[in-house]
């Protein structure tokens, strides 16, 4: 289906403006063009990094887990603890946190200071991708709310938290609240595209984000548009989008704002399975900031699928010390077993797990594909999309349905995480698998060939796995 994304004159007179008044894009914008220009027509052990401790302090009991988040910090005391909390030493936003805090000190009555701090915490969450950040964000927009219950900022401030928290259902209340006194909210209106989409209301998201893209165009609108029409499987808009969302990300305080914004478009790259322009994306990401884990994990994907495991090794252990998650743990656990290290295969899967316990749809994923607990894995799919019916949750539920036997409900999920035509080898992959498990030979067959010609690469085990799947079905 056609979606209503417009790079309107006041667009294009936008993305001028910013040409002209940015140094630093003219540089960036010639090295994107370059990626673009292709859609347009050894080694030892690495060690295992352990887990970061909290970076701020925070108040007896309280704790910053999103699935056991403190939701009754009411009191005055433990919510001024948290947003006054220390600041951490290297952080980039050390001056501008502690200047206001000092500013709240001396107004404690004024709800846009509280508001301020929170934002800031916002941003060093961004900066760091420490989730717990928005623990302190939120005591700040409860301090605010003490003071004017219905501010509308510090309702925004614990919007950007509860959707950060995974908590989409409250984020879209919210957001939805918001709007209804001032509709033309900018930033309302992206955490409902967020939250919406995040819901499997994938209509709302767009009318969320063209209503975003018609009254604020700049990244935000951008970058979700462009996220849109890659789900749709509209690659060249997608791109057209991205490097409008280059384009306006000129912050130069926002410097993970940036790489965010370059990832993205690599991550266009990688999904059509052209790894030397989805590498010069990341690598131009950490150009902008060389700790960027996103980047790093890119690299790293990149890296495996060329089989230089050595490299791939290296860039992955740097994300995993810079920010821990389960995919990059997963792939590392991968690259080592391959490198013939067994003792550090094991101890990455054992951190994956570990960081599996806060994100369950990670978790069900590793399960199902190491075909651990293959019940235990259909059970956290489920339960995950209770609260999140997006492609990739029906996708994780299907595959785990798939690693558990129950192949037919694996179908009716898996084409429901296919509905919209979006180019991703991996759903390719899931489906035809699935598929030839009903001996549907035909149809798993062309899936699979897909799934391989969009991207040989795709999975360091996935892409193995499709090619024995396909001369199962006789090609």
């Amino acid at each position: 289906m056609a979606l209503p994304y417009r790079a309107s004159a006041q667009h294009k007179t936008l993305r001028a403006t910013l040409l002209g008044a940015r140094p630093w894009l003219p540089v960036l914008l010639a090295a994107c063009a370059a990626i673009a220009w292709r859609l347009t027509f050894p080694g030892e052990g690495a060690p295992t990094p352990e887990l970061p401790g909290t970076r701020a302090p925070v108040p007896d009991g309280v704790t910053r887990t999103s699935t056991d988040r403190a939701k009754s910090l009411l009191s005055n005391d433990d919510a001024n603890a948290l947003c006054l909390a220390a600041v951490p030493a290297d952080s980039r936003l050390r001056g501008e946190l502690l200047g206001n805090m000092q500013r709240a000190r001396v107004l404690p009555d004024r709800p846009d200071v509280w508001v301020d701090i929170g934002q800031a915490w916002m941003r060093q969450l961004r900066n760091t991708a420490d989730s717990g950040f928005a623990l302190n964000a939120e005591g700040c927009a409860l301090k605010a709310q003490q003071i004017a219950p219905d501010h509308p900022r510090a309702l925004g401030l614990l919007a950007s938290v509860r959707l950060d928290a995974h908590e989409f259902t409250e984020a879209r209340a919210l957001a939805e609240a918001l709007l209804a006194r001032d509709a033309d909210d900018a930033a309302a209106l992206g955490i409902l595209s967020d939250a919406a989409l995040e819901l499997g209301d994938e209509p709302l998201a767009r009318d969320a984000t063209q209503r975003l893209m018609d009254r604020s165009p700049g990244l935000g609108a951008y970058a979700r548009a462009s996220y849109l029409r890659w789900l749709h499987g509209d690659e060249p808009g997608a791109l057209e989008l991205a490097r409008l969302a280059i384009d306006a990300a000129g912050d130069p305080k926002e410097l993970s704002t940036r790489a965010w914004t370059l990832v993205q478009a690599a991550h266009l790259f990688w999904y059509r399975g052209d790894h030397e322009g989805a590498e010069a994306g990341y690598r131009m990401a950490l150009d902008v900031r060389d700790d960027y884990a996103p980047a790093l994990l890119g690299l790293g994907k990149v890296a495996a699928g060329r089989q230089s495991l050595g490299a791939a090794a290296e860039y992955l252990t740097r994300a995993l010390g810079a920010h821990p998650d389960v995919e990059t743990a997963v792939l590392l656990g991968d690259v080592m077993s391959r490198l013939g290290d067994a003792v550090a295969a094991a101890q990455n899967e054992a951190l994956a797990e570990q960081l599996g316990r806060q994100d369950r749809r990670a978790l069900s994923l590793f399960y199902a594909n190491r075909r651990f607990e293959p019940a235990r894995a259909v059970e956290l799919a489920r339960a995950e999309l209770r609260v999140r019916g997006d492609t990739y949750t029906e996708d994780t539920l299907a595959w785990a349905l798939y690693a558990d036997g129950q192949f037919g409900e694996a179908e009716q999920h898996a084409e429901r995480a296919s509905r919209f035509g979006t180019r991703d080898a991996r759903l390719f992959y899931h489906l035809g698998a699935i598929r030839l498990a009903l001996g549907k030979t035909a149809d798993a067959r062309a899936l699979l060939e897909r799934a391989l010609q969009q991207d040989p690469a795709f999975d360091l085990v996935g892409a193995p796995d499709a090619r024995r799947l396909l001369a199962l079905a006789g090609s």
